[in-house]
């Protein structure tokens, strides 16, 4: 056992998505540099398979030599996560040299994001009832020298996982999401990437985060792209609707009792903000997206709230 094939169990259950998350030795990890055909053909195959998911092309059975080491040393990162200073060390030895999502590069970003949406899933409860969920840590230090958790370093080196799920925390909190952005952007350039984004980012999230991200990349692409962001709302209305009416009736609820307005009742409310922004300034959803439809109480929310602002949280 040692971490080439601690990083092929990783791989292996990301594509298949069998049993429980596992965990290995980081044993021999010079060896990551060179890893053998079964480990390359399980990376190559999660891009496929990830690629699938999101509705985008898929690469040729061929093509999984474009798919970098950085996906072997998130694998085995994840797998080694009882030994945290190494596996830290092995995922920020995957950071991208940059975050351009166009030529062969695309399906190892496609890759990376198939392993860290997995691990993401695994690892984030249900939510209750309620509307309520118990996240991983969702709070960031002001200590620059706290070593940063895993889950926020799988998410700085998988530039699609940073715009479909959120970026890292440390970021959002600067406010330095200008990356995210440019990747979105670059992603919308791609051939059914718009219906990527949209996929991505249209269901209801458990992570108040989460929600408000979305919010603010919406905001920041309405100028230049608001058919990007109608096909968003579209999307959450068409495929997601009845989740977001019980989501939107709880959060209704939550921010009508007294005390401190509960931070995902906002941001559920929130997601809607662009939408309702897009309407205020003169947009006919009728005319322009005549399918969407129920989402007159989530703008009203939104209204009665005081939440199109922009900052508003």
């Amino acid at each position: 056992m040692n971490a080439e094939i601690t990083a092929q169990r990783v791989l292996k259950w990301a594509v298949t998505r069998e049993g429980i998350l596992p965990s290995g030795p980081l044993w021999e990890t010079a060896r990551l540099g060179r890893p053998g055909r079964e480990t390359r053909v399980l990376a190559g195959e999660l891009a496929r398979r990830t690629a699938a998911t999101l509705g985008i092309g898929v690469p040729a059975p061929g093509d999984a030599t474009t798919i970098g080491l950085g996906t072997v040393f998130l694998a085995a990162a994840v797998g080694g996560r009882r030994q945290p200073e190494p596996a830290r060390r092995l995922a920020e030895l995957a950071r991208p040299a940059g975050h351009r999502t166009v030529g062969p590069r695309w399906y190892d970003l496609v890759a990376r994001h198939g392993l860290v949406a997995a691990v993401l899933r695994d690892r984030l409860p249900p939510p209750s009832p309620s509307g309520t969920t118990t996240t991983m840590s969702t709070t960031v230090s002001g200590d620059g020298d706290e070593p940063e958790p895993l889950d926020e370093i799988l998410l700085r080196v998988s530039p699609l996982s940073a715009v479909l799920h959120r970026p890292p925390l440390r970021k959002l909190a600067a406010r330095a999401t200008g990356e995210e952005v440019a990747t979105a952007v670059q992603l919308l350039a791609r051939p059914r990437g718009a219906a990527t984004l949209a996929s991505g980012l249209a269901p209801w999230s458990p992570e108040h985060t989460v929600l408000g991200w979305r919010v603010e990349l919406m905001r920041r692409l309405r100028a230049d792209h608001p058919d990007a962001v109608l096909d968003i709302h579209c999307l959450a209305r068409s495929r997601h609707g009845a989740e977001w009416d019980r989501r939107l009736s709880w959060a209704r609820r939550a921010l009508n009792r007294l005390g401190p307005p509960d931070p995902l009742a906002i941001a559920t409310v929130e997601f809607w903000a662009p939408l309702f922004s897009a309407v205020r300034s003169g947009t006919e959803l009728a005319r322009v997206r005549p399918l969407l439809q129920g989402h007159e109480r989530a703008l009203e929310l939104v209204r009665f709230h005081n939440l199109d602002k922009v900052g508003a949280r």
